[in-house]
């Protein structure tokens, strides 16, 4: 009985904690949308994002903002997490990476894509400027069926 009592006093002495987490793909866009496809348990307010059974979807241009001719996406508005594993995917008419801040990335400039694990805040923020984008499909695929 005893052993009882102290086990349970001892199970009320811990802290309540849960592990919060990230991981996903966000696809930024040439026109300053990012498209979110993530698993979390930690709710994010953005507009344009929805929260439904520990993920978060949708698209938001809430996180992108242009001066000039240079973009700037940041993720300095998440909070903070035990686990992060995030993919986070820049346009396909990157031109270039003016700067880039934030710890624990992998970045492949040849995919442009940045990858970010870790733990406490997924603190990117990243300048970069965008060239021109020409999609051939549209020619390509009547001349080959020709």
């Amino acid at each position: 009985m005893n052993l009882k009592l102290i086990l349970v006093l001892l199970m009320l002495s811990l802290p309540l904690t849960s592990a919060a987490y990230i991981s996903g793909k966000i696809d930024v866009f040439s026109d300053g949308r990012a498209s979110f496809n993530l698993n979390t348990d930690v709710q994010i307010n953005l507009a344009g994002l929805k929260f439904e059974e520990n993920k978060i979807t949708g698209i938001t241009s809430a996180l992108t903002k242009k001066e000039g001719e240079i973009w700037t996406f940041d993720l300095s508005q998440f909070p903070e997490y035990d686990e992060i594993f995030l993919e986070v995917q820049l346009p396909k008419n990157l031109k270039e990476i003016i700067q880039i801040n934030g710890t624990n990335k992998a970045i492949d400039l040849e995919k442009k894509l940045i990858i970010m694990v870790g733990s406490g805040s997924p603190e990117l923020s990243i300048q970069y400027t965008l060239g021109n984008y020409v999609n051939y499909s549209a020619i390509i695929w009547p001349l080959l069926a020709l």
